[in-house]
């Protein structure tokens, strides 16, 4: 039996119903996805985009900058 071992992190916008949905997959990337609700479901918006492993610190110091 081969086993997949993931993660996953939400980060919800509790006010105006939006969410990104962070997920890692068995080789470390990671996959952002934004979701908005409507009507009470949940609703992906755009297409996802994908962070490979070594270039996710690159990628949280870009985002340190510009906040």
């Amino acid at each position: 039996m081969t086993y997949q071992i993931t993660k996953e992190i939400n980060i919800h916008h509790q006010d105006d119903g939006w969410f990104y949905q962070l997920n890692t997959d068995e080789y470390g990337t990671v996959e952002v996805s934004y979701y908005v609700l409507r009507d009470g479901k949940e609703t992906q918006v755009g297409i996802s985009f994908y962070i490979p492993k070594d270039c996710i610190d690159t990628f949280i110091r870009v985002l340190e900058e510009l906040k």
